[in-house]
């Protein structure tokens, strides 16, 4: 019996043989240098696509923890002032239909 080398013990994922493992490197490797530039472009579009992706995530973050902060500091504000906090935020559906 052939050694296999995919480390899953998986049934149902397909084990590939050294000499299967070693065929598939070396066609990518041959694919790799026929389509060089093809190969890069598509990296370089993903990497792109996923780096404005991870941005738009980190943003929408930092406005959210700006925005807690914010509300905390204008509750804090209120109560120096002596203004009876809100029970209902404005922007509740609570709100907005009384």
């Amino acid at each position: 019996m052939p050694k296999t080398t995919n480390k899953s013990e998986n049934p149902r994922k397909r084990v590939l043989t050294e000499l299967q493992l070693e065929i598939n490197r070396i066609r990518s490797k041959k694919y790799y240098e026929d389509n060089r530039e093809a190969v890069l472009a598509k990296l370089r579009e993903n990497y792109n696509k996923n780096r404005e992706g991870e941005r738009k995530r980190h943003r929408e973050k930092y406005a959210r923890v700006k925005a807690r902060k914010m509300c905390k500091k204008k509750l804090l504000n209120q109560q120096e002032i002596g203004v009876p906090p809100c029970l209902v935020h404005p922007l509740s559906i609570k709100f907005i239909l009384n």
